[in-house]
């Protein structure tokens, strides 16, 4: 793909979860190709300390994926959107047996109807011909122990990606997904979300033998993005975990 293609110069982006992990990536690459972003996160310091990091115009709105109230005030300040990618997400690691509702819903709610209510709040905002990618996960591809219910979570945001793709042809709409495999963020990083043994054991089962970058989904994203023929998809970003 040519670099104007990849040329983001007087466009919006808005990133949920842009205040770490795979949303700040995003951040990173997309303020790279020239976009305008709008980052959206629950804690506004960290948003303030990403945006104040990047080169270029960033915006930051402090909110809830899902609260539809927070999702209007951040349709508001963004004005018209090209483009949306939706990060923000939670991992919990938990043995299914022992699996705690209160951790079940949070699951649940941000990664299906966070993901499902910003959509939906922003769509008056985009843009005919706009992208939206979503994040779903190798863990429900190819099953992981201790993510059962986050498999299930993100398999739900797989199937809300491909109707969406249909149901949104009409405006020129596209949708589609990334789907990461382990990646080494902040939360995957800490010993308190991830034990050590944890970690080292999904590393292992990596083909490429390692965990992946954030930046390397970031790429992904933006090639989505950018790509005027490509809808309803999943592009795997996993180090072959899931074909290999």
């Amino acid at each position: 793909m040519s670099a104007a293609a990849m040329d983001f110069t007087g466009r919006t982006v808005v990133i949920t979860g842009g205040s770490g992990g795979i949303g700040r990536a995003c951040a990173e690459a997309f303020a790279a190709a020239g976009a305008r972003l709008v980052l959206f996160a629950r804690q506004a310091d960290a948003l303030a300390a990403a945006a104040a990091g990047l080169p270029g115009e960033a915006q930051v709105v402090a909110g809830d994926v899902t609260s539809a109230p927070d999702c209007a005030r951040l349709r508001q300040a963004a004005g018209g959107v090209d483009v949306l990618v939706c990060a923000a997400g939670l991992f919990v690691p938990a043995p299914f047996e022992n699996l705690d509702d209160d951790v079940l819903a949070a699951l649940l709610d941000v990664n299906v109807k966070g993901t499902a209510v910003v959509i939906r709040e922003l769509l008056p905002a985009l843009a005919d011909g706009a992208a939206i990618v979503t994040m779903t996960s190798s863990a429900y591809r190819k099953p992981l122990p201790q993510a059962t219910a986050y498999a299930a979570a993100k398999g739900a945001v797989s199937a809300l990606t491909r109707s969406l793709a249909a149901e949104l042809l009409p405006r020129g709409i596209r949708v589609n997904a990334v789907c990461p495999g382990p990646i080494d963020t902040e939360r995957m990083a800490s010993p308190m979300v991830v034990p050590a043994d944890m970690k080292a054991g999904i590393a292992g089962g990596v083909p490429m033998g390692r965990l992946g970058d954030p930046a390397d989904v970031a790429r992904a994203v933006v090639y989505l993005a950018s790509a005027p023929f490509v809808t309803g998809t999943e592009l795997a970003v996993d180090g072959g975990t899931v074909s290999l």
